[in-house]
């Protein structure tokens, strides 16, 4: 009798766990396709499209904005632009180091596939209230760049995001 009560207890403490783990951080969230520009893609349904111009932060005189979005919840400050470099005959080498280096604080690289290409990942923390990930590929030679940027606070729990944004980003 022992053994059954000491046996249920077990079980009901793994399904107790199994449901108190929360979200998956690699689960994708809900999406919604956008299709502008030359580039298509999902983003989040949490987040909207935006002008650039209303971030005010950003270069217009190195890159062409093709498209930026933002969390619908201003709490969370969590952005994400994708932009073509404009007349530079920079490698993707030189853009992604020259970039790394505006954004400054500590940084560090990998590589990942977008649209059938290698791109070069480098994710920096400039402060301590910010993350940002900058994502650059090469295509039809000229450079891209996918601009990640999000709170500490929010940088895990938005992450995913990225990705989805990544993974089915086609120009």
């Amino acid at each position: 009798m022992k053994r059954l009560a000491a046996g249920l207890v077990l079980l009901t403490l793994a399904i107790a766990a199994a449901g108190c783990g929360g979200s998956n951080a690699s689960t994708p969230p809900p999406s919604q396709p956008y299709s502008a520009n030359g580039v298509s893609l999902k983003y989040p349904q949490s987040w909207k499209a935006i002008d650039v111009t209303q971030l005010g932060t950003f270069d217009l005189t190195k890159w062409n904005y093709l498209a930026t979005f933002e969390s619908v919840d201003s709490s969370i400050a969590t952005v994400v632009t994708v932009a073509i470099r404009i007349n530079s005959s920079a490698s993707l080498e030189e853009v992604a180091s020259s970039e790394a280096q505006v954004w400054g604080g500590e940084a560090s690289e990998s590589t990942r596939t977008v649209d059938g290409v290698q791109a070069k990942v480098v994710t920096t923390k400039a402060n301590s209230e910010r993350q940002t990930v900058l994502t650059f590929f090469t295509k039809g030679g000229a450079v891209y760049e996918v601009n990640f940027s999000s709170t500490n606070q929010h940088f895990a729990s938005e992450k995913p995001a990225l990705d989805l944004v990544l993974d089915s980003l086609k120009i």
